[in-house]
């Protein structure tokens, strides 16, 4: 039976001890042999914690003789003066019971688990230590491995939440957007640009150009959106990007290039990367108020085994390794934990809106690719973006053919769930002089077009509607009458979505907010053009 306070070995110890004894055999030769035997590490000290002994793992793991260990602190073995500031003998002393710690040994550079067990005399008082010592360096940097991998768990969940609460405010901003900027370009033509309503007019349309680059952001962060996905020179954008990088950070922050990839090519969206070097650009200038350097650095790099990276993940592969560095002010290891969450901004208020990262980051994964950050307070910062290298085959997407100015009005039945885009849609289609029959849901839209057969040159439909959505719409409109030209519209819709509407026949996608003579152009690529089916 286990004594209160007794350990597993001391039990052992004893009960094997008295087994020998009854048995006729020297128990202490037995003990001797079973203190030998245990691979941790056995001590006996001392109350003043002067080393008695040391089992043969002790002297091995401190590569010392027996004659060199009598009679010295055990604290003194590991290279300090002073006793440890958590100490299970140390405790063991105090409440004269058995006690355990397990503390990180610097000197070591060691995990130990440490339990020391009193022995006490007739009158309860301390007369020997025995040290108990287990190296747990690795179970200890498993376990800090299973938290590093639950934390960054719980941040790409967290992520991924925020990312798909931005797309859908995106969506519904986008869609507001459309028909604040169409309404004022509406009323732009009933007032001169001079007088005082045109003026007021173009600044409602430049602040509502300001608020579409914030959605697109967003979208780029939700990694949502459809992306023009070409074959990209590294080199060739970043140098082609020095000017107007010199021009938005100011000439007090000196920029170097140092290009030496030699595979610079990735499968990208040329404006969300020209985007994302912007974006930390900015950041750099904000963290070097007094000026500094900025650093663009390219290397290949060779992937061997997936791993984790930053707050993203890589597969074995090849890849081209953007590296952005300052000589700002740095950053603290809870603002690195932060930096990517949209809205998140260590500006004072009314000086940020917290998206410029989180563009950043948005636009690296959504390229399979990842981004890692390493900074503390008065060092600078570098960010490390990887982007998988373009296979040999790909090559750039080829490019569109100008589209012909210049409008065909005909009858255009108009798809969109949204009232006020709705309405501003009709009146601006018929300026262009369509006739428009508006519809309100997918259902209705099929109704009319199946009842107006052979009706409508063009039907423009929304993506994202209740009830049933644009893709369904649209084959059901494609079963009635094959060869309509379906123009698609969304303020929020995925890249695969909006492949899956070219691929079912659509004619082209118009992401929103859009202007008038980006509408107007597009109408007319769709009446001239023939379907992508």
């Amino acid at each position: 039976m286990l004594k209160d306070g007794e350990s597993d070995d001391a039990s052992l110890a004893r009960s094997g001890a008295g087994a020998a004894a009854d048995a006729g055999t020297d128990s202490h030769t037995l003990l001797e042999a079973i203190f030998e035997a245990i691979p941790d590490i056995l001590g006996i000290q001392n109350p003043d914690q002067t080393i008695i002994r040391y089992n043969s793992a002790g002297y091995r793991f401190l590569g010392l003789t027996p004659e060199e260990v009598a009679g010295r602190k055990c604290y003194e073995l590991i290279g300090r003066k002073t006793p440890c500031d958590v100490c299970a003998t140390r405790e063991a002393l105090r409440t004269r019971r058995p006690a355990q710690v397990v503390k990180y040994v610097p000197e070591c550079g060691l995990w130990l688990d440490a339990r020391s067990y009193p022995v006490l005399d007739g009158s309860g008082n301390v007369t020997q230590i025995i040290e108990h010592l287990r190296d747990v360096t690795r179970e200890k940097q498993a376990e800090e491995e299973r938290g590093r991998l639950e934390a960054r768990l719980r941040q790409a969940e967290k992520m991924e939440a925020v990312g798909q609460l931005a797309g859908g405010v995106a969506h519904d901003f986008n869609n507001l957007l459309t028909a604040i900027q169409g309404n004022a370009e509406l009323l732009q033509d009933d007032f001169e640009a001079e007088t005082d309503q045109g003026r007021i007019l173009a600044q409602i349309l430049q602040a509502g150009g300001q608020a579409a680059d914030l959605t697109r952001q967003l979208l780029a962060f939700a990694r949502t959106g459809a992306v023009q996905s070409v074959v990209v020179d590294l080199h060739e954008m970043l140098e082609q990007a020095r000017g107007l990088l010199t021009r938005s950070i100011g000439t007090a922050i000196e920029i170097e290039m140092h290009l030496e990839a030699e595979r610079p090519h990735l499968v990208s969206d040329p404006s969300h990367l020209e985007t994302a070097v912007m974006n930390l650009a900015v950041n750099a200038r904000d963290a070097m108020p007094e000026g500094g350097t900025l650093s663009f650095r390219t290397r290949n790099v060779t992937v061997d085994r997936a791993r984790h990276f930053g707050n993203g993940h890589l597969e074995p592969g090849e890849y081209v390794e953007l590296l952005v560095t300052d000589t700002g002010t740095g950053m603290d290891a809870r603002t690195q934990a932060r930096i990517f969450e949209p809205f998140f901004t260590t500006k004072g208020k009314g000086k940020g809106t917290g998206l410029g990262l989180a563009c950043v980051y948005g636009c690296v994964t959504r390229h399979r690719g990842a981004v890692a950050v390493h900074s503390a307070p008065g060092k600078g910062a570098e960010f490390r973006l990887v982007f998988p290298v373009a296979a040999a085959e790909e090559t750039p997407a080829a490019e569109r053919t100008p589209r012909e100015t210049g409008i065909t009005g005909g009858p255009v039945l108009l798809v969109e769930d949204e009232a006020l885009v709705r309405e501003y849609l009709a009146r601006m289609l018929e300026r262009l002089g369509f006739e428009v029959t508006a519809c309100g849901d997918g259902e209705e839209a099929v109704r009319v077009f199946r009842e107006r057969r052979g009706a409508f040159e063009l039907v423009i439909l929304d993506v994202l509607m209740p009830r049933m959505s644009g893709l369904p719409v649209l084959r059901a409109l494609r079963r009635i009458e094959p060869e309509v030209r379906v123009l698609v519209c969304s303020g929020y819709a995925d890249e695969d979505t909006v492949n899956s509407l070219l691929e079912e026949g659509a004619a082209d996608f118009l992401p929103k907010p859009f202007d008038r003579e980006t509408l107007s152009r597009t109408l007319q690529a769709c009446l001239r053009g023939r379907n992508r089916a």
